[in-house]
């Protein structure tokens, strides 16, 4: 009786070994998601199509991020979870600095979307590449009928007043960067790389960084670049109180050199809105309550919905290189002073 139940006990362990080295099942449907997951700047392991911890967390942030609802991930599973990562064109997550990463998303008006390698954002903009979708604020408007081309992203989250805060990101222009500008108005380019506005309403545009290659990179008319810095990669930052009152301030550095400064004043509604440099900002319509967006890419303007009036045979202007327009960006940051 005894040999028998150490015979058991034996056959009992060794089946629990058995079990223990068993190679994990690799499946090429949990490939599928960690592939597709990387692609979007997440972290699940390598692409080795065994399901893990990193594998399993990395999904659940992404469904959180992209607000779906999903099944638990299994093997079972994955290949609905493959189908829904893959579909969600619309964000990505970025790494922003060491061990922080954020969600940034496509705008939805982007008449080409930008694409994403490894924390790199890459922006390519075509003449005519144009978004139809009304603005939807009753003017019966839209990129296109107005002439204008983007390819943008936009931060997480919108920020309220009263909020300091920092905005950084390390930029790339080409040596053959092909639009040389067409002084628009004075000191204006019809193209801006970065934009802060209010969210809704019209005319709520409050600090751009402008580009061509008359003056290169500007904030708010202090040069950022010369033609001459482009074929590498420069920093661009700015802190910022956003307020209402005197307790206000904004400082911009590129390339750790500070370009501009403000103290002890507003900083919601800029000095120069409504002026030739800042015609797509007006007092009227200001609303300095409202939260401030940032925006990244290239926007193009052009002559407006009532080009005709203007005299001008399109709505979209002449100036725009014949060759894409292309520029990266990588390493941004938005959040709390650091």
């Amino acid at each position: 009786m005894a040999i028998k139940s150490v015979f058991g006990l034996l056959c009992l362990a060794a089946s629990f070994v058995f079990l223990i080295i068993q190679p994990a099942f690799a499946s090429d449907q949990v490939k599928c998601v960690q592939t597709e997951l990387s692609a979007k700047g997440y972290r699940p392991g390598p692409a080795d199509g065994l399901l893990g911890r990193k594998t399993i967390g990395a999904a659940d942030s992404f469904s959180i991020d992209a607000e779906l609802t999903l099944p638990q991930l299994t093997n079972e599973t994955a290949a609905i979870w493959c189908e829904a990562i893959r579909s969600k064109t619309d964000f990505v997550r970025i790494v922003v600095r060491p061990d922080q990463t954020m969600t940034f998303k496509e705008v939805w008006l982007n008449g080409s979307d930008p694409s994403f390698d490894e924390g790199v954002v890459n922006f390519r903009l075509a003449s005519g590449q144009c978004s139809d979708t009304l603005y939807g604020d009753g003017r019966g408007e839209s990129d296109c009928n107005g002439g204008r081309m983007r390819s943008q992203i936009q931060a997480p989250r919108h920020v309220s007043v009263g909020s300091e805060m920092e905005y950084y990101f390390e930029f790339f222009i080409p040596v053959d960067f092909p639009y040389e500008g067409d002084w628009w108005y004075p000191s204006k380019s019809r193209l801006l790389i970065a934009e802060w506005k209010r969210i809704k309403g019209i005319k709520n545009h409050v600090y751009e960084i402008l580009l061509d290659n008359v003056r290169g990179v500007t904030f708010e008319q202090a040069t950022c670049i010369t033609k001459e810095d482009y074929g590498k990669w420069s920093t661009f930052s700015l802190q910022i109180n956003w307020s209402k009152g005197k307790d206000g301030y904004l400082v911009a550095r590129c390339n750790d050199q500070i370009i501009l400064e403000r103290q002890g004043a507003q900083t919601v509604i800029p000095p120069n809105c409504a002026s030739d440099y800042k015609l797509q900002c007006h007092p009227d319509t200001q609303r300095p309550n409202a939260d401030i967006l940032w925006a990244l890419g290239p926007n193009f303007s052009g002559f407006g919905s009532d080009y005709a009036e203007k005299g001008k045979p399109s709505p979209f202007a002449p100036s725009f290189p014949g060759r894409p327009i292309e520029l990266s960006v990588r390493n941004l940051y938005v959040g709390a002073i650091q």
